[in-house]
């Protein structure tokens, strides 16, 4: 007989840089039934330091300051305790290149979730990582709404996909109703208000970093600094259904990106890139005052 497991009892560790994900993801768990929710701002673990029995589904931001969460995932996995090494570990990112996507699958993720997702796809995706599946699993759904399609990422790296293998008996049998799923979003809903206020005020940070660019490009802040702050925006905004918001911030992400591998030091010293930047700014920082 399967060993069954009530859902409040499961233990679930969110680590993201990110306050507000941090808050929408606790959230949806809480509105799940899971009880024992333990959040981190940071991925700044060890694995020697992580105690046994810690987790029973962890679910980490990939892009994260200082330790990304590949670092995270390589020291769980690293560790000589079977409860940590074998957790199941859910990787989110907004980023969907091959080499984010390969890093992930090389280091043994459970499942790999691109952001934007809905409430529902959240909850069969946990479902499906404590059911401790051994294939790798990448989850996308390019408008948060549609459904999430899982693409074999042995046709992205072009590697041998080894032999199906058997599921293990799930620690819990859970299966999303209409009111969990209506008290996710309205949790969510809730929380849209405080997330428009913390766009406003980090892009009045990233004001100031580009003001500090254009005053000194030799004392320049670190253009990772303004790529990871872009970011941030696009995934969270998308969850939170500001397409507009998303869109602006995934631009501009590009634009810093491109100008990242063609040398920061020299592109940024040129005006109209900088101009460029700040009107992309501007744009967000008004749909995120027109919200508060």
């Amino acid at each position: 007989m399967a060993n069954v497991r009530d859902i409040s009892s499961i233990k679930v560790v969110v680590i993201d840089d990110s306050a507000i994900m941090r808050d929408a993801v606790g959230s949806m768990l809480a509105a799940f039934g899971f009880q024992d929710i333990k959040t981190y701002a940071n991925g700044i673990f060890s694995a020697r330091e992580i105690p046994k029995n810690f987790a029973d589904l962890v679910i980490c931001d990939y892009l994260m300051e200082p330790v990304n969460g590949i670092e995270v995932l390589k020291q769980f996995r690293a560790s000589k305790f079977p409860e940590i090494a074998e957790v199941p570990f859910i990787l989110m990112s907004a980023f969907r290149d091959v080499e984010t996507i390969a890093n992930a699958f090389f280091a043994k993720g459970t499942e790999f979730l691109l952001k934007p997702f809905t409430q529902e796809t959240f909850l069969t995706r946990i479902c499906a990582a404590l059911n401790c599946h051994d294939q790798f699993v990448l989850t996308d759904s390019m408008d948060g709404k549609s459904p999430n399609t899982s693409f074999d990422i042995h046709k992205h790296l072009g590697t041998k996909k080894p032999p199906a293998a058997q599921d293990k008996s799930p620690p819990s049998n859970i299966i999303p109703s209409l009111n969990q799923l209506m008290k996710a979003e309205l949790n969510l809903n809730t929380l849209m208000v405080s997330y428009n206020k913390l766009v406003f005020e980090e892009i009045i940070e990233m004001e100031s970093e580009v003001d500090s660019i254009r005053r000194d490009i030799a004392k320049r802040p670190s253009l990772d600094s303004l790529i990871f702050k872009a970011h941030d925006i696009k995934g969270s905004a998308m969850m939170f259904g500001n397409e507009q918001m998303g869109k602006l911030a995934g631009e501009l992400t590009r634009l810093m990106q491109n100008a990242f591998h063609q040398g920061a030091p020299a592109t940024l010293n040129d005006p109209k890139l900088i101009d460029h930047v700040e009107r992309y700014m501007a744009q967000i920082k008004t749909i995120a005052a027109g919200y508060n």
